[in-house]
Protein backbone atom coordinates (compact mmCIF):
# COMPACT_ATOMS: atom_id res chain seq x y z
CA UNK A 1 0.00 0.00 0.00
CA UNK A 2 1.19 3.48 -0.82
CA UNK A 3 0.40 6.45 1.37
CA UNK A 4 1.39 10.07 0.91
CA UNK A 5 1.38 12.93 3.34
CA UNK A 6 2.44 16.54 3.35
CA UNK A 7 3.82 16.30 6.87
CA UNK A 8 7.20 17.96 6.87
CA UNK A 9 6.54 19.87 3.65
CA UNK A 10 7.22 23.14 5.48
CA UNK A 11 10.66 21.85 6.48
CA UNK A 12 11.42 20.83 2.89
CA UNK A 13 10.22 24.22 1.63
CA UNK A 14 12.44 26.01 4.16
CA UNK A 15 15.37 23.82 3.07
CA UNK A 16 15.00 25.20 -0.46
CA UNK A 17 13.18 22.12 -1.69
CA UNK A 18 16.08 19.80 -0.86
CA UNK A 19 14.68 16.78 1.01
CA UNK A 20 18.13 15.64 2.18
CA UNK A 21 18.54 18.87 4.17
CA UNK A 22 15.15 18.40 5.82
CA UNK A 23 15.37 14.67 6.62
CA UNK A 24 15.55 15.14 10.40
CA UNK A 25 12.74 17.67 10.53
CA UNK A 26 10.50 15.46 8.36
CA UNK A 27 11.16 12.45 10.58
CA UNK A 28 10.35 14.56 13.64
CA UNK A 29 7.08 15.67 12.03
CA UNK A 30 6.13 12.06 11.31
CA UNK A 31 6.96 10.96 14.86
CA UNK A 32 5.07 13.92 16.27
CA UNK A 33 1.94 13.09 14.29
CA UNK A 34 1.77 9.29 14.06
CA UNK A 35 1.89 6.74 16.84
CA UNK A 36 4.98 4.50 17.00
CA UNK A 37 2.80 1.43 16.34
CA UNK A 38 1.78 2.87 13.00
CA UNK A 39 5.26 4.07 12.01
CA UNK A 40 6.66 0.63 12.82
CA UNK A 41 4.38 -0.85 10.14
CA UNK A 42 5.84 1.33 7.40
CA UNK A 43 8.35 -0.40 5.15
CA UNK A 44 9.94 2.80 3.96
CA UNK A 45 9.56 6.57 4.11
CA UNK A 46 10.42 8.33 0.87
CA UNK A 47 10.85 12.09 1.02
CA UNK A 48 10.21 13.93 -2.21
CA UNK A 49 11.49 17.30 -3.30
CA UNK A 50 9.01 20.13 -3.66
CA UNK A 51 7.27 20.39 -7.01
CA UNK A 52 8.45 23.14 -9.34
CA UNK A 53 6.20 25.15 -11.63
CA UNK A 54 7.43 23.03 -14.55
CA UNK A 55 6.40 19.93 -12.60
CA UNK A 56 3.00 21.51 -12.01
CA UNK A 57 2.64 22.20 -15.72
CA UNK A 58 3.35 18.53 -16.45
CA UNK A 59 0.77 17.50 -13.83
CA UNK A 60 -1.75 19.88 -15.40
CA UNK A 61 -1.14 18.22 -18.79
CA UNK A 62 -1.77 14.79 -17.26
CA UNK A 63 -4.94 15.93 -15.52
CA UNK A 64 -6.23 17.61 -18.67
CA UNK A 65 -5.58 14.41 -20.67
CA UNK A 66 -8.09 12.74 -18.35
CA UNK A 67 -10.60 15.52 -19.02
CA UNK A 68 -9.98 15.16 -22.77
CA UNK A 69 -10.65 11.41 -22.52
CA UNK A 70 -13.98 12.05 -20.78
CA UNK A 71 -14.91 14.57 -23.46
CA UNK A 72 -13.96 12.17 -26.28
CA UNK A 73 -16.57 9.77 -24.88
CA UNK A 74 -19.09 12.57 -25.60
CA UNK A 75 -17.51 13.12 -29.06
CA UNK A 76 -16.09 16.47 -27.94
CA UNK A 77 -12.61 17.95 -28.34
CA UNK A 78 -10.69 20.18 -25.98
CA UNK A 79 -8.13 22.73 -27.14
CA UNK A 80 -5.58 23.68 -24.48
CA UNK A 81 -3.12 26.41 -25.47
CA UNK A 82 0.18 26.81 -23.66
CA UNK A 83 -1.08 29.96 -21.91
CA UNK A 84 -3.85 27.94 -20.25
CA UNK A 85 -1.33 25.37 -19.00
CA UNK A 86 0.87 28.17 -17.67
CA UNK A 87 -2.13 29.72 -15.87
CA UNK A 88 -3.14 26.40 -14.29
CA UNK A 89 0.44 25.67 -13.20
CA UNK A 90 0.78 29.12 -11.64
CA UNK A 91 -2.63 29.31 -9.97
CA UNK A 92 -2.51 25.70 -8.80
CA UNK A 93 1.01 25.98 -7.37
CA UNK A 94 1.37 25.56 -3.63
CA UNK A 95 4.75 24.34 -2.38
CA UNK A 96 3.19 23.05 0.85
CA UNK A 97 0.39 20.93 -0.60
CA UNK A 98 1.86 19.57 -3.81
CA UNK A 99 -0.45 18.88 -6.74
CA UNK A 100 -3.69 18.52 -4.77
CA UNK A 101 -4.69 22.20 -5.16
CA UNK A 102 -4.06 21.93 -8.91
CA UNK A 103 -6.46 19.01 -9.18
CA UNK A 104 -9.14 20.98 -7.33
CA UNK A 105 -8.47 24.02 -9.52
CA UNK A 106 -8.93 21.97 -12.70
CA UNK A 107 -12.21 20.64 -11.34
CA UNK A 108 -13.41 24.14 -10.45
CA UNK A 109 -12.04 26.14 -13.39
CA UNK A 110 -12.26 23.58 -16.23
CA UNK A 111 -14.50 20.58 -15.53
CA UNK A 112 -17.37 22.47 -13.86
CA UNK A 113 -17.65 25.10 -16.64
CA UNK A 114 -17.42 22.34 -19.29
CA UNK A 115 -20.23 20.48 -17.55
CA UNK A 116 -22.39 23.63 -17.56
CA UNK A 117 -21.75 24.14 -21.28
CA UNK A 118 -22.79 20.55 -21.99
CA UNK A 119 -25.88 20.70 -19.75
CA UNK A 120 -26.97 23.99 -21.35
CA UNK A 121 -26.49 22.43 -24.81
CA UNK A 122 -23.89 25.08 -25.70
CA UNK A 123 -21.43 22.25 -26.32
CA UNK A 124 -22.77 19.29 -28.28
CA UNK A 125 -21.29 16.13 -29.81
CA UNK A 126 -18.89 17.01 -32.59
CA UNK A 127 -18.13 20.35 -30.93
CA UNK A 128 -14.94 21.72 -29.43
CA UNK A 129 -14.19 23.37 -26.12
CA UNK A 130 -11.31 25.80 -25.84
CA UNK A 131 -9.46 27.12 -22.83
CA UNK A 132 -8.03 30.62 -22.95
CA UNK A 133 -6.67 33.19 -20.55
CA UNK A 134 -8.26 36.62 -20.65
CA UNK A 135 -7.64 39.40 -18.15
CA UNK A 136 -5.74 37.01 -15.91
CA UNK A 137 -8.60 34.49 -15.72
CA UNK A 138 -9.09 31.10 -17.34
CA UNK A 139 -12.01 31.03 -19.75
CA UNK A 140 -13.81 27.93 -21.04
CA UNK A 141 -15.65 28.40 -24.31
CA UNK A 142 -17.61 26.01 -26.46
CA UNK A 143 -17.62 26.03 -30.25
CA UNK A 144 -20.68 24.73 -32.06
CA UNK A 145 -20.58 21.91 -34.59
CA UNK A 146 -19.73 23.19 -38.05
Amino acid sequence: MLMTTNLGSQAIYEAGGDPSKAQGAVQAALHGHFRPEFLNRLDEVVIFRSLSRDDMKAVARIQLKRVEAMLREQRLDLEVPEAALDWLAEEGFDPHYGARPLKRLIQHAVVNPLSRLILQAQLQPGGRARLSVQDGQLQVEGEAVQ
